[in-house]
């Protein structure tokens, strides 16, 4: 009676931790999006369920081909991430956000061209919109885009796949980024960040920005490093970012019922 009772306990656990966990990565993708978007007077982002299912049965797809290996390839509308570390399991939220930072860290393979040109067309950008250039960065400032979906996968090793997808996709041949208005704001905001092969735009005047966004009410998300992606996670990163397992639950409730 004592067995069935902890299984009983454990799977509702399971339930609310599945449910607050993906609570916390959709807080955690939709609080980077949008604090950058913010910050070009961009439309804030929306959570799509539909798209966060699609992406996770890919995520799932990704794991079992790869083992949460590298994945080199990207498609429209997709940004994709691979997580991995060496003994701690960490949270969705904290991998939603190590992977967003990770998306935005291409901004410094890119350059603006203005408004008028298509969104790859700065020769020294150096690199074509795939895995290994800026495409992450673009679809994520995409001007047209308005909803975003995220899945993660986990596999055996503390490693974890995610998945995001956009609609309207961006990255679309010919057409821009976004505006130089919103150039000019996000330069005024992150100025080392942003560059441009317009020379009209080399020498912007920063445009404050009027745009309220509503999850600007987004509380902090305390619990989750501050670390670049470029930077090696330690342990000590994790304190605070450790789920639980099914088995070690199991054994704190047996240790509590004898």
């Amino acid at each position: 009676m004592a067995l069935k009772l902890v299984f009983f306990f454990v799977l509702i656990l399971n339930g609310l931790f599945s449910s607050e966990s993906e609570k916390d990565l959709k807080d955690a993708v939709l609080h980077f999006h949008n604090e950058h978007r913010i910050n070009a007077g961009l439309i804030t982002l929306e959570w799509s369920s539909d798209l966060a299912k699609n992406a996770t049965e890919y995520a799932l797809e990704v794991s079992k081909r790869t083992n949460c290996g590298q994945v080199t390839k990207d498609v429209q509308s997709e940004n994709l991430c691979t997580f991995r570390n060496e003994s701690i399991n960490a949270t969705d939220a904290f991998i939603g956000l190590y992977c967003s930072r990770t998306f935005y860290s291409q901004l410094n393979r890119y350059s603006f061209p203005g408004e008028s040109r298509s969104f790859d067309a700065c020769k020294n950008s150096g690199y074509m919109a795939t895995a290994t250039g800026y495409a992450k960065v673009t679809q994520m400032m995409w001007m047209s885009t308005t909803q975003v979906g995220c899945g993660i996968q986990r596999c055996n090793n503390f490693s974890a796949v995610l998945v995001c997808y956009y609609d309207p996709p961006g990255n679309v041949k010919g057409a821009p980024l976004f505006l130089d208005e919103n150039y000019r704001r996000v330069k005024g905001k992150e100025p080392k960040e942003w560059s441009s092969c317009d020379d009209k735009l080399r020498a912007v005047t920063p445009v404050e920005s009027s745009l309220k966004c509503k999850d600007m009410a987004l509380p902090e998300p305390r619990a989750l490093v501050t670390a670049q992606p470029t930077s090696r996670i330690t342990k000590s990163d994790y304190l605070s970012n450790v789920t639980l397992s099914p088995t070690l639950l199991i054994s704190v409730v047996l240790t509590y019922l004898q």
